[in-house]
Protein backbone atom coordinates (compact mmCIF):
# COMPACT_ATOMS: atom_id res chain seq x y z
CA UNK A 1 0.00 0.00 0.00
CA UNK A 2 1.34 3.44 -0.92
CA UNK A 3 1.49 5.43 2.30
CA UNK A 4 4.54 7.59 1.77
CA UNK A 5 2.75 10.34 -0.17
CA UNK A 6 0.60 11.15 2.86
CA UNK A 7 3.51 12.38 4.93
CA UNK A 8 4.96 15.49 3.32
CA UNK A 9 7.31 16.26 6.19
CA UNK A 10 10.01 18.14 4.29
CA UNK A 11 8.12 19.56 1.32
CA UNK A 12 5.98 22.68 1.65
CA UNK A 13 2.52 22.58 0.10
CA UNK A 14 3.38 25.38 -2.34
CA UNK A 15 6.62 23.65 -3.36
CA UNK A 16 4.61 20.80 -4.85
CA UNK A 17 1.28 22.46 -5.73
CA UNK A 18 0.36 25.73 -7.41
CA UNK A 19 -2.86 27.19 -6.00
CA UNK A 20 -5.08 28.30 -8.91
CA UNK A 21 -8.08 29.78 -7.10
CA UNK A 22 -10.72 29.35 -4.41
CA UNK A 23 -13.56 26.94 -5.20
CA UNK A 24 -15.34 26.74 -1.85
CA UNK A 25 -15.35 27.48 1.85
CA UNK A 26 -16.96 26.36 5.07
CA UNK A 27 -16.59 26.54 8.83
CA UNK A 28 -13.42 24.40 8.52
CA UNK A 29 -11.65 26.84 6.15
CA UNK A 30 -11.16 27.19 2.38
CA UNK A 31 -10.93 24.84 -0.61
CA UNK A 32 -8.61 25.66 -3.49
CA UNK A 33 -8.10 24.25 -6.94
CA UNK A 34 -4.44 23.39 -7.41
CA UNK A 35 -2.11 21.95 -10.03
CA UNK A 36 1.29 20.29 -9.85
CA UNK A 37 4.15 22.79 -9.94
CA UNK A 38 6.06 20.42 -12.21
CA UNK A 39 3.53 19.22 -14.76
CA UNK A 40 4.02 15.81 -16.36
CA UNK A 41 3.27 15.67 -20.09
CA UNK A 42 2.62 11.94 -19.80
CA UNK A 43 -0.34 12.53 -17.46
CA UNK A 44 -3.84 13.58 -18.43
CA UNK A 45 -4.94 17.07 -17.35
CA UNK A 46 -7.52 15.75 -14.88
CA UNK A 47 -4.78 13.73 -13.15
CA UNK A 48 -2.77 16.90 -12.51
CA UNK A 49 -5.59 18.93 -10.94
CA UNK A 50 -6.34 18.70 -7.22
CA UNK A 51 -8.64 20.11 -4.56
CA UNK A 52 -6.77 21.40 -1.51
CA UNK A 53 -8.88 21.57 1.65
CA UNK A 54 -7.16 24.04 3.98
CA UNK A 55 -8.34 23.44 7.53
CA UNK A 56 -7.76 26.39 9.83
CA UNK A 57 -7.25 26.25 13.58
CA UNK A 58 -10.28 26.62 15.83
CA UNK A 59 -11.02 26.88 19.53
CA UNK A 60 -11.42 23.80 21.72
CA UNK A 61 -11.61 25.05 25.28
CA UNK A 62 -8.73 27.48 25.78
CA UNK A 63 -6.57 26.04 23.01
CA UNK A 64 -6.37 26.66 19.28
CA UNK A 65 -6.39 23.25 17.59
CA UNK A 66 -6.33 22.25 13.95
CA UNK A 67 -6.74 18.47 14.14
CA UNK A 68 -10.42 17.83 14.98
CA UNK A 69 -11.89 14.37 15.45
CA UNK A 70 -13.69 14.70 12.08
CA UNK A 71 -10.38 15.43 10.36
CA UNK A 72 -8.69 12.50 12.08
CA UNK A 73 -11.49 10.19 10.94
CA UNK A 74 -11.33 11.45 7.37
CA UNK A 75 -7.55 11.01 7.16
CA UNK A 76 -7.45 7.58 8.81
CA UNK A 77 -10.27 6.20 6.67
CA UNK A 78 -9.32 7.69 3.31
CA UNK A 79 -5.65 6.71 3.59
CA UNK A 80 -6.84 3.08 3.48
CA UNK A 81 -9.47 3.39 0.74
CA UNK A 82 -8.63 3.01 -2.95
CA UNK A 83 -11.54 2.83 -5.36
CA UNK A 84 -12.49 4.67 -8.54
CA UNK A 85 -15.75 5.85 -6.97
CA UNK A 86 -14.27 7.10 -3.69
CA UNK A 87 -12.30 10.35 -3.58
CA UNK A 88 -8.56 9.75 -3.19
CA UNK A 89 -6.51 11.49 -0.49
CA UNK A 90 -3.15 12.26 -2.13
CA UNK A 91 -1.28 14.27 0.51
CA UNK A 92 -1.48 15.70 4.01
CA UNK A 93 0.55 18.86 4.72
CA UNK A 94 0.99 20.42 8.15
CA UNK A 95 1.79 24.12 8.37
CA UNK A 96 5.19 24.51 10.16
CA UNK A 97 3.56 26.50 12.98
CA UNK A 98 0.68 24.05 13.39
CA UNK A 99 -1.95 26.69 12.52
CA UNK A 100 -3.39 24.92 9.48
CA UNK A 101 -3.62 21.52 7.85
CA UNK A 102 -3.96 20.92 4.11
CA UNK A 103 -5.62 17.79 2.68
CA UNK A 104 -5.04 17.22 -1.04
CA UNK A 105 -7.83 15.34 -2.86
CA UNK A 106 -8.88 14.48 -6.40
CA UNK A 107 -10.34 17.50 -8.18
CA UNK A 108 -13.82 17.35 -9.71
CA UNK A 109 -15.59 20.09 -11.67
CA UNK A 110 -19.02 19.41 -10.18
CA UNK A 111 -20.88 17.92 -7.29
CA UNK A 112 -24.09 15.99 -7.95
CA UNK A 113 -26.24 18.73 -6.42
CA UNK A 114 -24.86 21.22 -8.94
CA UNK A 115 -25.67 18.85 -11.81
CA UNK A 116 -29.19 18.19 -10.49
CA UNK A 117 -29.88 21.93 -10.38
CA UNK A 118 -28.57 22.45 -13.92
CA UNK A 119 -30.57 19.45 -15.17
CA UNK A 120 -33.78 21.43 -14.64
CA UNK A 121 -32.87 23.30 -17.84
CA UNK A 122 -30.72 20.55 -19.35
CA UNK A 123 -32.52 17.23 -18.61
CA UNK A 124 -30.41 14.15 -18.01
CA UNK A 125 -30.86 11.13 -20.24
CA UNK A 126 -31.84 7.79 -18.73
CA UNK A 127 -28.33 6.59 -19.55
CA UNK A 128 -26.71 9.38 -17.51
CA UNK A 129 -29.07 8.91 -14.56
CA UNK A 130 -28.53 5.16 -14.51
CA UNK A 131 -24.75 5.55 -14.82
CA UNK A 132 -24.69 7.97 -11.88
CA UNK A 133 -26.77 5.57 -9.78
CA UNK A 134 -24.63 2.57 -10.67
CA UNK A 135 -21.38 4.33 -9.75
CA UNK A 136 -22.80 5.63 -6.47
CA UNK A 137 -23.76 2.08 -5.52
CA UNK A 138 -20.30 0.77 -6.45
CA UNK A 139 -18.70 3.33 -4.14
CA UNK A 140 -21.13 2.54 -1.31
CA UNK A 141 -20.59 -1.21 -1.73
CA UNK A 142 -16.82 -0.71 -1.49
CA UNK A 143 -17.25 1.31 1.72
CA UNK A 144 -19.55 -1.23 3.32
CA UNK A 145 -17.37 -4.16 2.23
CA UNK A 146 -14.56 -2.44 4.15
CA UNK A 147 -16.66 -1.82 7.27
CA UNK A 148 -17.13 1.92 6.71
CA UNK A 149 -20.41 3.83 7.00
CA UNK A 150 -20.43 7.27 5.42
CA UNK A 151 -23.25 8.68 7.60
CA UNK A 152 -23.65 11.84 5.52
CA UNK A 153 -24.64 10.71 2.05
CA UNK A 154 -26.17 13.59 0.05
CA UNK A 155 -25.70 15.05 -3.46
CA UNK A 156 -23.31 17.74 -2.18
CA UNK A 157 -20.93 14.99 -1.03
CA UNK A 158 -20.88 13.19 -4.39
CA UNK A 159 -18.37 14.60 -6.89
CA UNK A 160 -18.53 14.29 -10.68
CA UNK A 161 -15.42 14.67 -12.85
CA UNK A 162 -16.18 17.04 -15.73
CA UNK A 163 -13.17 16.73 -18.05
CA UNK A 164 -10.35 14.44 -19.12
CA UNK A 165 -10.43 10.69 -19.58
CA UNK A 166 -12.29 10.28 -16.26
CA UNK A 167 -15.12 12.59 -17.40
CA UNK A 168 -18.43 11.46 -15.92
CA UNK A 169 -16.81 9.47 -13.11
CA UNK A 170 -18.55 9.73 -9.72
CA UNK A 171 -16.61 9.95 -6.44
CA UNK A 172 -18.01 9.77 -2.90
CA UNK A 173 -16.46 12.51 -0.76
CA UNK A 174 -16.49 14.23 2.65
CA UNK A 175 -15.81 11.44 5.14
CA UNK A 176 -15.80 13.71 8.20
CA UNK A 177 -18.76 11.82 9.73
CA UNK A 178 -17.71 8.40 8.44
CA UNK A 179 -17.21 5.63 10.94
CA UNK A 180 -15.77 2.14 11.00
CA UNK A 181 -18.40 -0.21 12.36
CA UNK A 182 -18.50 -3.68 13.81
CA UNK A 183 -21.29 -6.22 13.99
CA UNK A 184 -23.20 -5.63 16.22
CA UNK A 185 -22.44 -1.93 16.15
CA UNK A 186 -21.82 0.03 19.33
CA UNK A 187 -24.68 2.17 20.65
CA UNK A 188 -24.82 5.81 19.64
CA UNK A 189 -23.51 8.21 22.27
CA UNK A 190 -25.42 11.36 23.22
CA UNK A 191 -22.89 13.40 21.24
CA UNK A 192 -23.31 11.24 18.14
CA UNK A 193 -27.07 10.82 18.18
CA UNK A 194 -27.64 13.23 15.29
CA UNK A 195 -25.92 11.97 12.16
CA UNK A 196 -26.84 12.37 8.50
CA UNK A 197 -28.26 15.61 7.07
CA UNK A 198 -31.97 15.84 7.99
CA UNK A 199 -33.50 15.37 4.52
CA UNK A 200 -31.53 12.14 4.02
CA UNK A 201 -31.83 10.79 7.58
CA UNK A 202 -33.23 7.27 7.93
CA UNK A 203 -36.46 6.75 9.95
CA UNK A 204 -34.75 4.57 12.56
CA UNK A 205 -32.54 7.55 13.45
CA UNK A 206 -35.54 9.90 13.57
CA UNK A 207 -37.24 7.50 15.98
CA UNK A 208 -34.26 7.45 18.32
CA UNK A 209 -32.57 4.12 17.52
CA UNK A 210 -29.33 3.91 19.50
CA UNK A 211 -28.01 1.14 17.28
CA UNK A 212 -27.83 1.59 13.55
CA UNK A 213 -26.38 -0.22 10.57
CA UNK A 214 -25.06 0.52 7.09
CA UNK A 215 -28.74 0.62 6.09
CA UNK A 216 -28.75 4.33 7.07
CA UNK A 217 -26.54 4.97 4.02
CA UNK A 218 -28.93 3.05 1.77
CA UNK A 219 -31.94 5.13 2.85
CA UNK A 220 -29.94 8.24 1.93
CA UNK A 221 -29.03 6.70 -1.45
CA UNK A 222 -32.74 6.08 -2.13
CA UNK A 223 -33.44 9.76 -1.39
CA UNK A 224 -30.60 10.78 -3.73
CA UNK A 225 -31.90 8.58 -6.56
CA UNK A 226 -35.37 10.12 -6.22
CA UNK A 227 -33.76 13.57 -6.27
CA UNK A 228 -31.94 12.76 -9.52
CA UNK A 229 -35.30 11.85 -11.09
CA UNK A 230 -37.29 14.78 -9.65
CA UNK A 231 -34.54 17.46 -9.76
CA UNK A 232 -35.60 18.36 -6.21
CA UNK A 233 -35.38 16.82 -2.75
CA UNK A 234 -37.91 14.12 -1.82
CA UNK A 235 -38.36 14.69 1.94
CA UNK A 236 -37.85 18.38 2.77
CA UNK A 237 -38.60 18.63 6.48
CA UNK A 238 -37.87 21.61 8.69
CA UNK A 239 -35.52 21.00 11.60
CA UNK A 240 -36.86 21.92 15.03
CA UNK A 241 -34.81 24.79 16.41
CA UNK A 242 -33.10 24.67 19.78
CA UNK A 243 -33.15 20.90 20.13
CA UNK A 244 -30.73 18.08 19.51
CA UNK A 245 -33.43 15.44 19.96
CA UNK A 246 -33.56 12.68 17.32
CA UNK A 247 -37.33 12.97 16.79
CA UNK A 248 -38.02 15.58 14.12
CA UNK A 249 -41.78 15.85 13.72
CA UNK A 250 -41.81 17.81 10.46
CA UNK A 251 -39.35 15.45 8.76
CA UNK A 252 -41.40 12.43 9.86
CA UNK A 253 -44.50 14.16 8.51
CA UNK A 254 -42.87 14.59 5.08
CA UNK A 255 -41.86 10.92 5.00
CA UNK A 256 -45.21 9.54 6.19
CA UNK A 257 -47.15 11.60 3.62
CA UNK A 258 -45.30 9.79 0.83
CA UNK A 259 -44.37 6.40 2.28
CA UNK A 260 -47.37 5.90 4.58
CA UNK A 261 -47.16 5.27 8.32
CA UNK A 262 -44.87 2.44 9.48
CA UNK A 263 -46.50 -0.37 11.47
CA UNK A 264 -45.16 -3.20 13.64
CA UNK A 265 -46.25 -5.57 10.85
CA UNK A 266 -43.96 -3.90 8.29
CA UNK A 267 -41.16 -3.00 10.71
CA UNK A 268 -40.01 -5.54 13.29
CA UNK A 269 -39.09 -3.86 16.56
CA UNK A 270 -40.81 -0.56 15.76
CA UNK A 271 -42.61 -0.50 19.12
CA UNK A 272 -39.28 -0.74 20.96
CA UNK A 273 -37.85 2.48 19.52
CA UNK A 274 -37.53 5.35 22.03
CA UNK A 275 -39.64 7.80 20.01
CA UNK A 276 -42.43 5.33 19.12
CA UNK A 277 -44.97 6.98 21.45
CA UNK A 278 -44.22 10.41 19.96
CA UNK A 279 -44.75 8.95 16.50
CA UNK A 280 -48.08 7.40 17.47
CA UNK A 281 -49.28 10.66 19.01
CA UNK A 282 -48.36 12.44 15.80
CA UNK A 283 -50.20 9.86 13.68
CA UNK A 284 -53.39 10.33 15.74
CA UNK A 285 -53.45 13.94 14.61
CA UNK A 286 -53.38 12.99 10.93
CA UNK A 287 -54.41 9.93 8.94
CA UNK A 288 -51.39 9.01 6.82
CA UNK A 289 -52.58 5.55 5.88
CA UNK A 290 -50.14 2.68 5.52
CA UNK A 291 -49.85 2.54 1.72
CA UNK A 292 -46.86 4.02 -0.09
CA UNK A 293 -47.62 6.75 -2.62
CA UNK A 294 -44.04 6.93 -3.87
CA UNK A 295 -45.11 6.51 -7.51
CA UNK A 296 -47.16 9.73 -7.23
CA UNK A 297 -44.21 11.78 -6.00
CA UNK A 298 -41.30 10.48 -8.09
CA UNK A 299 -40.96 10.86 -11.86
CA UNK A 300 -40.12 7.27 -12.72
CA UNK A 301 -41.00 7.66 -16.39
CA UNK A 302 -42.72 5.01 -18.48
CA UNK A 303 -41.91 1.57 -19.79
CA UNK A 304 -40.49 -1.60 -18.29
CA UNK A 305 -37.30 0.00 -16.92
CA UNK A 306 -39.36 2.55 -14.96
CA UNK A 307 -41.18 -0.30 -13.19
CA UNK A 308 -37.82 -1.81 -12.24
CA UNK A 309 -36.48 1.54 -11.04
CA UNK A 310 -39.54 2.09 -8.85
CA UNK A 311 -39.00 -1.33 -7.27
CA UNK A 312 -35.32 -0.55 -6.65
CA UNK A 313 -35.94 2.80 -4.95
CA UNK A 314 -38.88 1.38 -2.95
CA UNK A 315 -36.57 -1.29 -1.54
CA UNK A 316 -34.00 1.36 -0.62
CA UNK A 317 -36.72 3.29 1.23
CA UNK A 318 -38.04 0.29 3.16
CA UNK A 319 -38.86 1.30 6.73
CA UNK A 320 -37.32 -1.80 8.32
CA UNK A 321 -33.51 -1.44 8.10
CA UNK A 322 -33.14 -5.23 8.23
CA UNK A 323 -35.25 -5.56 5.06
CA UNK A 324 -33.74 -2.57 3.26
CA UNK A 325 -31.78 -3.55 0.16
CA UNK A 326 -27.97 -3.51 0.45
CA UNK A 327 -25.61 -1.90 -2.05
CA UNK A 328 -24.40 -5.32 -3.20
CA UNK A 329 -27.97 -6.50 -3.80
CA UNK A 330 -28.88 -3.25 -5.56
CA UNK A 331 -26.02 -3.65 -8.04
CA UNK A 332 -27.48 -6.98 -9.17
CA UNK A 333 -31.01 -5.55 -9.55
CA UNK A 334 -32.69 -6.09 -12.92
CA UNK A 335 -32.84 -2.33 -13.49
CA UNK A 336 -29.11 -2.34 -14.29
CA UNK A 337 -29.48 -5.35 -16.61
CA UNK A 338 -31.66 -3.62 -19.19
CA UNK A 339 -30.84 -0.95 -21.75
CA UNK A 340 -29.39 1.60 -21.61
CA UNK A 341 -26.58 -0.16 -19.77
CA UNK A 342 -24.65 1.95 -17.24
CA UNK A 343 -21.01 2.91 -17.79
CA UNK A 344 -18.37 4.85 -15.87
CA UNK A 345 -18.49 7.69 -18.42
CA UNK A 346 -21.87 9.01 -17.31
CA UNK A 347 -21.66 12.27 -19.28
CA UNK A 348 -20.77 10.64 -22.62
CA UNK A 349 -23.60 8.48 -23.90
CA UNK A 350 -22.62 6.28 -26.89
CA UNK A 351 -23.65 7.77 -30.24
CA UNK A 352 -24.92 10.95 -28.59
CA UNK A 353 -23.55 14.46 -28.18
CA UNK A 354 -21.53 14.77 -24.94
CA UNK A 355 -23.41 16.60 -22.20
CA UNK A 356 -21.66 19.69 -20.83
CA UNK A 357 -22.48 21.54 -17.60
CA UNK A 358 -21.30 24.90 -16.33
CA UNK A 359 -18.24 24.40 -14.14
CA UNK A 360 -17.94 25.73 -10.62
CA UNK A 361 -16.72 29.28 -10.21
CA UNK A 362 -13.02 29.66 -9.40
CA UNK A 363 -12.16 32.87 -7.54
CA UNK A 364 -8.70 34.36 -8.11
CA UNK A 365 -6.26 33.99 -5.23
CA UNK A 366 -5.89 37.06 -3.00
CA UNK A 367 -3.55 37.66 -0.07
CA UNK A 368 -6.30 37.23 2.52
CA UNK A 369 -7.13 33.77 1.13
CA UNK A 370 -3.61 32.39 1.44
CA UNK A 371 -2.71 30.23 4.45
CA UNK A 372 -1.11 32.25 7.25
CA UNK A 373 2.63 31.84 7.12
CA UNK A 374 5.79 33.70 7.99
CA UNK A 375 7.80 35.47 5.35
CA UNK A 376 11.01 33.65 4.26
CA UNK A 377 13.08 36.12 6.29
CA UNK A 378 11.42 34.95 9.51
CA UNK A 379 11.30 31.24 8.75
CA UNK A 380 13.56 29.00 10.77
CA UNK A 381 14.32 25.30 11.01
CA UNK A 382 12.66 24.98 14.42
CA UNK A 383 9.21 25.37 12.84
CA UNK A 384 9.96 22.58 10.37
CA UNK A 385 11.15 20.31 13.17
CA UNK A 386 7.91 20.85 15.10
CA UNK A 387 5.79 20.04 12.06
CA UNK A 388 7.78 16.89 11.32
CA UNK A 389 7.53 15.65 14.89
CA UNK A 390 3.74 16.07 14.74
CA UNK A 391 3.55 13.34 12.12
CA UNK A 392 5.83 10.84 13.92
CA UNK A 393 4.73 8.24 16.46
CA UNK A 394 7.44 9.30 18.96
CA UNK A 395 7.11 13.08 18.49
CA UNK A 396 5.62 15.85 20.52
CA UNK A 397 2.64 17.83 19.30
CA UNK A 398 3.63 21.44 18.34
CA UNK A 399 2.06 24.38 20.19
CA UNK A 400 -1.51 24.94 19.00
CA UNK A 401 -2.08 21.31 17.99
CA UNK A 402 -4.05 18.84 20.08
CA UNK A 403 -3.05 15.20 20.38
CA UNK A 404 -6.03 13.35 18.87
CA UNK A 405 -7.80 10.43 20.46
CA UNK A 406 -8.51 7.56 18.05
CA UNK A 407 -12.01 7.90 16.57
CA UNK A 408 -14.83 5.57 17.56
CA UNK A 409 -14.41 2.11 16.10
CA UNK A 410 -10.68 2.47 15.38
CA UNK A 411 -7.75 1.04 17.37
CA UNK A 412 -4.48 3.03 17.70
CA UNK A 413 -1.20 1.33 16.78
CA UNK A 414 0.16 -0.93 19.56
CA UNK A 415 2.59 0.91 21.85
CA UNK A 416 5.55 -1.45 21.47
CA UNK A 417 8.17 1.06 22.60
CA UNK A 418 6.34 2.82 25.44
CA UNK A 419 6.13 5.99 23.36
CA UNK A 420 3.07 8.14 22.93
CA UNK A 421 0.95 7.83 19.78
CA UNK A 422 0.34 11.20 18.13
CA UNK A 423 -1.08 10.46 14.70
CA UNK A 424 -0.89 8.18 11.66
CA UNK A 425 2.30 6.07 11.45
CA UNK A 426 5.16 7.15 9.16
CA UNK A 427 6.22 5.21 6.03
CA UNK A 428 7.20 1.65 6.78
CA UNK A 429 5.70 1.63 10.29
CA UNK A 430 4.09 -1.75 10.96
CA UNK A 431 1.39 -1.28 13.59
CA UNK A 432 0.80 -5.03 14.01
CA UNK A 433 3.71 -7.20 12.83
CA UNK A 434 2.05 -10.41 14.03
CA UNK A 435 -1.39 -10.24 12.42
CA UNK A 436 -1.45 -8.27 9.17
CA UNK A 437 -4.74 -7.36 7.47
CA UNK A 438 -5.18 -7.71 3.71
CA UNK A 439 -4.01 -4.63 1.79
CA UNK A 440 -6.74 -2.01 1.47
CA UNK A 441 -9.07 -3.77 3.93
CA UNK A 442 -10.58 -1.99 6.90
CA UNK A 443 -12.22 -5.11 8.32
CA UNK A 444 -11.44 -5.81 12.00
CA UNK A 445 -8.56 -8.25 12.47
CA UNK A 446 -10.00 -11.37 14.13
CA UNK A 447 -6.59 -12.26 15.58
CA UNK A 448 -6.00 -8.90 17.22
CA UNK A 449 -6.47 -9.20 21.00
CA UNK A 450 -7.05 -5.45 21.28
CA UNK A 451 -9.97 -5.64 18.87
CA UNK A 452 -11.39 -8.77 20.54
CA UNK A 453 -11.44 -6.94 23.86
CA UNK A 454 -13.36 -4.03 22.29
Amino acid sequence: MRRHSLYQQRVKLTDKYKLIGKIGEGTYGLVYKAELQARDSRMDDDEQSFAVKMIKSHKEGKNDVVLSIATVREIKILREMHHDNVVHLHDVHVDPRGTSLALVFDYADHDLRDIIIQSKQKPLSEYTKKSFMHQILKGVKYMHDNWVMHRDMKPQNILVVGHGRRRGQVKLADFGLARIYKDPIKALTDVERVVVTLWYRAPELLLGAKHYTKAVDMWAVGCIFAEILNTRELFCGKEAEGTNAPFQKDQCDKIFKIMGMPTPQTWDGLECLPEYENMMQMCKERDYGTTSKLHDFVKFGTGHSSVLLRDLISRMLHYDPEKRITAAEALTHDYFKCEPYPRDWALDEPNKEPIVFLKQKIEPITEDMLPNRKSPAHHDAKDDDEARRAMRPNGQVPPGMKRPEPPAGMVPPPNHSGRQWSGPPPPGYNANPVAKRPSGSLAPNPRSPKQRRR
